[in-house]
């Protein structure tokens, strides 16, 4: 590549007696790392980038999801407290426990309605008894 420079005069009404001077220059390109040379280093270091990007996506994953943490652990707690509620004022002392416990309770609430209405029952089949005598 060729540049010309032509060289500087003053603006005193001097004219241009001088040449001006021609200068050879190689273009410089910017470096290209090529793919071969990329490969190696990459191989060789392939464990470490993994890493590296798996801790980034880890902090910043975890740097978007702490507000929802928070959020998620103050709902927790607020449900929390609204079961402890719910447990000291229910009626009957019951208190909401495991599916079993549920199931039981039930079971119990159950049994007794049948025996009120088995006694109910047989009541009216005394009533009914002393009627037709």
């Amino acid at each position: 590549m060729r540049r010309v420079l032509y060289p500087m005069t003053k603006s005193s009404g001097q004219e241009k007696n001088s040449s001006p001077i021609v200068i050879e220059v190689e273009p410089v390109a910017p470096e290209i790392v090529e793919k071969e040379e990329l490969m190696p280093f990459v191989i060789s270091h392939e464990e470490e980038i993994i890493n590296h990007i798996k801790e980034k996506a880890v902090k910043e994953t975890m740097n978007h999801l702490a507000p929802l943490l928070e959020k998620l652990e103050e709902a927790v707690q607020q449900q929390q407290a609204v079961q402890e509620a719910q447990a000291a004022s229910a009626p009957g002392g019951l208190i909401p426990g495991s599916q079993e416990d549920r199931l039981k309770n039930l079971q119990e609430i159950f049994r007794k309605k049948e025996l009120k209405v088995a006694e109910r029952l047989s009541q009216l089949q005394a009533r009914f008894a002393g009627v037709r005598r």
